[in-house]
């Protein structure tokens, strides 16, 4: 991924780079979320607390040294012929890959931090796929799951106003700022995905015995409503911090991370929809392939080119200003 926005920096767009930065992250993000969920889920991992904290540490360890080295190999290649001048286009390239960076590490470490959360909770490892429902859930656990996510979120934010009472970020250069960054955003990561799992056991404790497609919506129902809630009053608080000078990176993320938990919770109440309805309506093979993976395609090919040329554009001039 880094090889190829370093041959597309030199491309005129200012949407492109960002539009495939973002895309190829989230992909990589994922794939990174779902190996290391699969490694916790190994037999001598997924029944010891402790192997589940210390694995999860060793991903965040990883995690950062493949940072560091790819930040090396940025600098390396920017500067291994000495005549060669910085220009814009490498400085693009380079910011755009530590925000790559920052979402695939946030995606993967925030995941697995919210895995270790359920773990502590009901002394077990819960299933994390769409079609997986939770068993013997209680009621104080849905209680302890929104405190633990409330709590990820109060973490994010005293972070940030530690880093910015100590002036951290502006201390902090290179590699240590970009990893305190990434970390950052993972807490506010897990904070999304405590969110999307409490109201899905939040369902079942109140007794839900339908279909799971029903329970998925209900869940895509509940993250939508209680996430926009909490956007609307993050943002009246951002604004007024903003306008008294305050760091609002935190909030920010916060933001971004609920709306990503809303989508969380559609993508899979679609995945179960398309799932089923291929299973049931579909005989054979073929039909089932073709029903799985064309809508998901098509509505891609619909959804992404207003993104990248409205949305997107939009949010990088706000950005700026």
């Amino acid at each position: 991924l880094q090889v190829l926005l370093y041959f597309m920096r030199g491309l005129q767009s200012e949407t492109l780079l960002p539009s495939v930065g973002t895309i190829f992250a989230h992909l990589t993000g994922f794939a990174a979320m779902f190996c290391g969920a699969g490694f916790q889920a190994l037999d001598g991992i997924k029944d010891s607390g402790i192997k589940l904290s210390g694995f999860t540490l060793g991903i965040a360890a990883v995690l950062g040294f493949i940072t560091l080295v790819g930040a090396k190999a940025r600098e390396y290649a920017i500067s291994r012929d000495p005549d060669r001048v910085k220009t814009e286009s490498d400085e693009r390239w380079m910011e755009e890959v530590e925000e790559v960076e920052n979402d695939i590490v946030s995606l993967c470490l925030g995941f697995a931090v919210m895995q270790v959360i359920r773990f502590f909770i009901s002394g077990r490892l819960h299933p994390y796929e769409p079609y997986e429902e939770p068993e013997g859930v209680q009621q104080w656990e849905t209680h302890a799951l929104l405190v633990s996510g409330v709590g990820m979120g109060l973490l994010t934010c005293l972070g940030s106003f530690a880093a910015t009472t100590a002036d951290a970020e502006t201390r902090l250069s290179g590699s240590a700022r970009r990893l305190f960054s990434a970390y950052r955003n993972a807490s506010s990561i897990s904070m999304a995905w405590c969110l999307l799992f409490w109201a899905e056991w939040q369902v079942y404790a109140l007794g839900y015995t339908g279909i799971r497609i029903g329970a998925c919506l209900a869940i895509a129902l509940l993250v939508t409503v209680a996430s926009a809630v909490a956007i609307l009053a993050l943002d009246v608080i951002a604004d007024e911090l903003a306008r008294a000078r305050h760091n609002t990176r935190a909030l920010r993320s916060m933001i971004l991370s609920l709306g990503l938990a809303v989508g969380f919770t559609w993508e899979r109440a679609f995945d179960m929809g398309l799932d089923k309805f291929s299973l049931h309506h579909f005989s054979g093979q073929g039909h089932h392939f073709l029903l799985r993976h064309i809508p998901p395609l098509v509505l891609s090919l619909t959804v992404l080119p207003a993104w990248s040329w409205y949305i997107l554009p939009h949010t990088l001039q706000k950005e700026k200003s």
